[in-house]
């Protein structure tokens, strides 16, 4: 059963036990031989096992693997567009433009649906990446935060650092947000084209 495979290697992350490099290659060779079969939040589930395990796959599987994640992409919630983006950041590889291309295009249509841990694993791995996304994502994420925030007391709320926040020149969140407008943008200082490098240039 091609499901085997994503569950042996979430199940061997969710122990913190670094697989074997034969049993990496088992893996390997299943996924490859399956491909096409996999639900996203099966693939969700493999790259997040990677990240929790800080062990960066093969570069063949990486490729493989973005191709068949980009294909079921609008499907994906708001807990695996995170996790996948934050699992690069945790074995510090790059997504290729292409991969990046199309999270961010899911981003902008889906983040006022995502929830506090979402949105503070999305900013890490954005400061952690050195992934400057533009003016347009970071005042949606920046609104949408402060909305998460707002709503703490029903929903579990993720504080994010004061480093994370300044980075991209945002202020700290505190209760005398409470009555912003929701809508207002975010005032950054301008940007040095070297400190970030555009996510679509690739």
């Amino acid at each position: 059963e091609y499901s085997v495979w994503s569950n042996a290697v979430w199940g061997q992350a969710k122990l913190m036990i670094r697989p074997t490099d034969s049993s990496l290659e088992l893996f390997y060779q299943g996924y490859k031989g399956n491909r096409g079969k996999y639900t996203w939040a099966q693939l969700c589930q493999m790259f997040w096992s990677f990240g929790k395990l800080n062990l960066a796959p093969k570069e063949e599987f990486i490729f493989d693997w973005e191709d068949d994640f980009i294909e079921c992409i609008q499907r994906v919630d708001g807990q695996g567009i995170s996790n996948v983006l934050w699992a690069y950041a945790r074995i510090e590889v790059m997504p290729s433009g292409r991969f990046l291309r199309a999270w961010m295009d899911v981003f902008s249509q889906s983040a006022h649906r995502y929830m506090g841990q979402e949105f503070a694993n999305i900013i890490w791995a954005w400061s952690r990446l050195d992934i400057y996304p533009g003016e347009d994502a970071l005042d949606q994420w920046y609104r949408q935060y402060k909305i998460a925030f707002r709503n703490r007391d029903r929903y579990p709320f993720y504080p994010v650092s004061s480093a994370s926040l300044r980075r991209f020149g945002m202020e700290l969140i505190g209760d005398e947000d409470e009555n912003d407008d929701e809508n207002s943008r975010v005032q950054r200082p301008q940007r040095l084209d070297d400190q970030h490098d555009e996510i679509f240039i690739n």
